[in-house]
């Protein structure tokens, strides 16, 4: 485990960015945040083991990073 600041990942605040939880947009400006693409897609599994495929959302990932760059942006 490391222990790093909100700004230090570049994260949003806490915000209500669609889906039923409060959530930490992970910002792309003014640098990349450090968190984005930090787990392996084979490690990104359900409870049953199954591979996630859409975000709590319910939007498609992975997400490249120029889609996550719109989102942060609200466009």
């Amino acid at each position: 485990m490391v222990n790093m600041s909100a700004e230090e990942l570049n994260l949003g605040e806490l915000a209500d960015n669609g889906g039923p939880t409060m959530t930490h947009a992970l910002l792309t400006e003014p640098t990349v945040s450090v968190a984005i693409d930090q787990i392996p897609e084979a490690e990104c599994l359900d409870a049953d083991g199954a591979a996630l495929t859409t975000d709590q959302r319910g939007e498609p990932r992975p997400v490249a990073l120029e889609r996550i760059a719109q989102t942060t942006r609200g466009l």
